[in-house]
């Protein structure tokens, strides 16, 4: 399985550290190596052009994984605006904060979002709680489904698509839901 994990350059790095090894250790992937290598009084003097290819590079990498990891005891509006990116892809999200640093930011969130963990943790608990937290998101993880369909189905579905603003797939999802609900 593949897990995209960041922090900010500002955080308790040696923290961020100990997650990336634990989760490489559990057998899971990397879509970044960004932990590994930052190195913040560099990171920060970057130019227009690094940041504009970063931030690619990140989105292609919450794209490649399967559930996105973030540390969030310190807050960071870039590493918001990927957690955003990972929920908006339907991504599973284990948030984690160090034991006390509570993000305000993210408050609310786990309510709002089912496919969001916000988790506190210590170094001593760090394997015992990544190991909870991958077996919830493991259960969140979306399947892809692929349907072939007649010509005249697919137009009527585009033409869906353009009145309501919607996806061929959003509105596929929205019929299997009013279903689901009308069974229950």
């Amino acid at each position: 399985m593949r897990v995209f994990f960041i922090c900010s350059p500002r955080s308790n790095l040696e923290n961020a550290r100990a997650i990336f090894k634990t989760v490489e250790e559990k057998g899971y992937k990397h879509t970044t190596d960004f932990v590994s290598k930052v190195e913040p009084h560099a990171f920060y003097r970057a130019g227009d052009e690094v940041w504009q290819e970063r931030y690619k590079s990140w989105v292609r990498d919450i794209a490649k994984a399967d559930i996105c990891v973030f540390e969030v005891s310190i807050h960071s509006l870039a590493v918001g605006q990927l957690i955003q990116e990972a929920i908006r892809r339907e991504k599973p999200v284990i948030a984690l904060y160090y034991q006390g640093q509570k993000p305000h930011f993210l408050r609310g969130t786990e309510g709002s979002e089912t496919r969001v963990q916000l988790v506190e943790y210590t170094l001593d608990s760090l394997k015992d709680i990544l190991a909870d937290a991958f077996d919830v998101a493991t259960e969140l993880l979306t399947t892809r489904f692929t349907m072939l369909m007649p010509p005249d189905m697919t137009r009527f579905l585009d033409k869906i698509g353009e009145e309501r603003s919607v996806s061929r797939s959003e509105y596929i999802r929205s019929l299997i839901t009013r279903e689901m609900k009308r069974r229950k």
